[in-house]
C-alpha cells in the first residue's frame, strides 16, 4: 500500500488538538463579541438561543467529522491523539453509520454541550427580564444538503407586566454532508470489491473528480486511518475532516 509522506496528517492533527481543547472557548468570545446585540427587548432570548444553536452546530459538525460521525464512538475504534476514530472497514465487514445515526449523535453533541453556550443567558444584557426554565431542552438535528438544526427548550419570559413562553428554537448550517458521506459509502463499497488491497487508485480519483484532499496514516501494518479533507471552512478558518480507519488485518 502507498503510504502518506511526512507531515501529511498535520491538519488533522491541529484540527484534533484545537477542537477538542480549546472548542469551549469559542463559545465564550462568540458570545462576548454579540453581547450588545441582545440588550434590547424579549426577543433578544431567541436570537441569543439560536446563535448558541449554530456555533454549538458548527463545532459538532467538525467534531463529529473527525470522529467519523460519532459523538461517542463505538467499538471497533482506535484512539489517536485526543479523539476516536472508528473502524469502518474490518477485515471484509463494512462499520459506517448511517445517516440517522450520525443524526442521533450530532443530537447527543448539541444536548451536551449547549449549556456551555447558554451559561444561564448571561449574554442577554435586558434589564428586568427574567428567564425561567419550564422544562429541559433537546435537540433534533436533520442531515441533507442543509444541516437543520431544531430546538425544543421550554421557557418563560417575563418583564414588567409581560409574561409569555418560548419553546421551539431553529437554525441551519449550510453544508451538505449527505454528499460528504455518500463519498465515504463509495469508498467502501470500492474497497469490498478487494478487501486485501487498499483502493488507493480509485479514492485518487474520487478526490479529485469532487475537489476534496485525502490523508492516509497508518497506525500499525494492518490499520490506516483515511482523511477526506474538504475546502468548506468553520468560522475558525478549519476544513472539514471526515476521518475513519481501515484495517485490513485478520477479523
Amino acid at each position: 500500500m502507498l503510504r502518506n509522506s511526512k507531515g501529511q496528517v498535520t491538519v488533522f492533527i491541529i484540527i484534533a488538538i484545537v477542537i477538542v481543547v480549546i472548542g469551549v472557548s469559542i463559545f465564550i468570545f462568540a458570545k462576548g463579541d454579540k453581547r450588545d446585540s441582545y440588550s434590547k427587548g424579549t426577543d433578544s432570548v431567541s436570537l441569543f438561543i439560536q446563535d448558541c444553536l449554530e456555533n454549538v452546530g458548527e463545532e459538532g459538525l467538525y467534531f463529529l467529522g473527525i470522529q467519523g460521525g460519532y459523538y461517542s464512538v463505538p467499538i471497533p475504534k482506535e484512539k489517536f491523539n485526543l479523539i476516536e476514530i472508528p473502524i469502518y472497514w474490518n477485515a471484509e465487514e463494512i462499520n459506517l453509520p448511517s445517516k440517522i445515526d450520525i443524526e442521533n449523535e450530532f443530537s447527543k453533541y448539541v444536548d451536551a454541550n449547549l449549556n456551555f453556550c447558554l451559561e444561564n443567558f448571561q449574554g442577554v444584557k435586558d434589564e428586568g427580564l427574567k428567564i425561567t426554565e419550564i422544562g429541559n431542552f433537546s435537540s433534533n438535528v436533520l442531515l441533507g444538503e442543509k444541516i437543520i438544526l431544531e430546538l425544543t427548550y421550554p421557557l418563560s419570559i417575563e418583564k414588567g407586566d409581560s409574561f409569555y413562553e418560548l419553546k421551539s428554537f431553529y437554525s441551519e448550517l449550510d453544508f451538505d454532508f449527505e454528499e460528504k458521506h455518500s463519498f465515504v459509502n463509495s469508498f467502501l463499497l470500492e474497497q469490498e470489491k478487494n478487501p486485501d488491497y487498499f483502493p488507493l487508485t480509485y479514492v485518487t480519483n474520487l478526490a479529485h473528480e469532487n475537489d476534496f484532499n485525502f490523508e492516509l496514516f497508518d497506525l500499525d501494518e494492518d490499520k490506516t486511518i483515511l482523511s477526506f479533507v474538504f475546502n468548506e471552512l468553520n468560522s475558525e478558518n478549519q476544513p472539514f475532516v471526515y476521518s475513519f480507519i481501515v484495517d485490513h488485518g485478520e477479523k
